[in-house]
């Protein structure tokens, strides 16, 4: 006798009440089966989409300003070595504070600098890089209270 002959044996001899009763659990189980591994899931996506979408919307438009912003950085003439170092420490007097040291040596800058604000220190970054082209190379940063210190190293480009 075959396992299909032995089942169909089986349910014969079962009583009309506990038929019924195995078909609405089968119905049961197939129902949730189908909700918990087609529909769910399904509905989980739709419902998150937008915000997805939001969120690659506004990665989609930082990276073409930063893209618009390369174009632009690559276009530019870099200043002279000499106005290169003017603006570096100017830029790094007014961001950094006083009492910032700039020391050159011959392919290197080194910044060493006290009690300067995270936004003083984020400002400095961008106007360097586009003021002089200058490349951070090592960065040591430490944070006392509310300030930052510590000393950076920069290269500026190869035309200056």
């Amino acid at each position: 006798m075959t396992q299909r002959a032995r089942l169909r044996v089986w349910w014969a001899g079962l009583a009309l009440r506990e038929q019924r009763w195995l078909r609405g659990g089968a119905v049961l189980v197939a129902g949730l089966l189908l909700w918990y591994v087609g529909l769910a899931p399904a509905l989980k996506t739709l419902a998150e989409a937008p915000a997805r979408l939001q969120l690659l919307d506004s990665q989609l438009a930082a990276m073409q300003l930063m893209a618009a912003e390369a174009k632009t950085m690559q276009k530019r003439t870099l200043p002279a070595r000499q106005d290169a170092m003017r603006t570096l420490e100017a830029v790094s007097q007014q961001r950094l504070g006083p009492g910032v040291q700039v020391n050159a040596s011959a392919d290197r800058v080194t910044i060493a600098f006290r009690s300067a604000s995270p936004e003083g220190v984020s400002l400095w970054l961008a106007q360097v890089r586009q003021g002089t082209g200058a490349v951070v190379e090592q960065a040591k940063l430490r944070r006392a209270d509310s300030v930052w210190e510590g000393t950076l190293v920069v290269s500026l480009p190869a035309g200056t």
